[in-house]
């Protein structure tokens, strides 16, 4: 029985091997598309379960990845953040990430998710809220073919999971059905790996992050003089002064008498070296 269940499954292997290697797998010469295989039943016997339906093929269009950033100089960074964050909700996007710091001079970082086919209009409507426009990238990387061999293979390893079942079905061989669920646990594996894949290109393409930097310009007056952080500073001041001042004391105090020792044991032998110098020769 066990050469039997070998027997049907290396043919089952040998065609996954060989349509997974097709990176032409269901194109014309017209444009890029994904040919739909059947679709695999419901896989929900013995532990191994799928979810229905089929991987959504390419339709008119390249999967292209599409980032960019800015780093803008504003008047006010704090109606430059509402300003942008009305632009995200007119353009259907939404913040990931942001990071305000208002000590010193302010900035913000602020990481955007916006439509694809939204994105060079947000981005120009943003640099509208700029005095100035330090730096501006825009990034794109084709995933096309990618995408087109992920999603092949994809539909490849339901149909050979949807032939595993059918064999498993058919076998009463604890031997058969242990090397059958095994076969299935790793397919389930990779079919989680492809899925998870297939819906990163996917979001990463109808998608486009914009990551924004703006900081607030320098004001020519400058800002405004405030006589009691002159107070405050001074009296900081004078009492560092008075610390150090008293440190330096209380240091004198406590090494004189060491110095006064050293100074009269210098004086000694200085007087000691005069005399044995000044005495004459017998």
């Amino acid at each position: 029985m066990k050469s039997i269940v070998f027997a049907l499954i290396l043919p089952i292997l040998g065609v996954l091997v060989a349509c997974s290697n097709e990176s032409d797998f269901g194109l014309d010469e017209s444009g890029i598309s994904i040919g739909r295989t059947e679709a695999a039943p419901a896989m929900s016997q013995r532990g191994f379960n799928s979810q229905d339906g089929e991987t959504t093929p390419i339709v008119n269009g390249d999967r292209v990845q599409v980032s960019g950033s800015l780093s803008l100089e504003v008047q006010s960074l704090d109606e430059a953040v509402i300003g942008v964050q009305r632009l995200v909700t007119a353009y259907k996007g939404w913040v990931t990430q942001s990071n305000l710091e208002t000590a010193g001079r302010p900035y913000a970082n602020i990481t955007l998710l916006v439509p694809k086919s939204l994105f060079y209009e947000l981005l120009e409507k943003i640099k509208e809220i700029a005095s100035v426009v330090k730096s501006e990238n825009v990034n794109s990387n084709d995933v096309t073919e990618e995408y087109i061999d992920v999603t092949a293979r994809l539909d490849v390893m339901k149909e050979t999971g949807s032939r595993f079942l059918s064999l498993l079905s058919e076998t009463d061989n604890i031997e058969e059905i242990i090397l059958l669920e095994k076969e299935l646990m790793r397919l389930r594996g990779e079919i989680d790996s492809l899925e998870g894949r297939v819906s990163y290109l996917t979001k990463t393409t109808d998608n486009s992050f914009l990551y924004l930097h703006m900081i607030e310009e320098t004001s020519i007056i400058g800002s405004k003089w405030d006589p009691r952080n002159s107070f405050a500073g001074s009296i900081r001041n004078l009492i560092s002064f008075s610390k150090h001042a008293a440190d330096f004391l209380i240091s004198l105090v406590v090494f004189l008498p060491v110095i006064l020792v050293l100074v009269g044991v210098l004086a000694l032998a200085y007087r000691g070296l005069k005399r044995f110098r000044t005495r004459p020769p017998h």
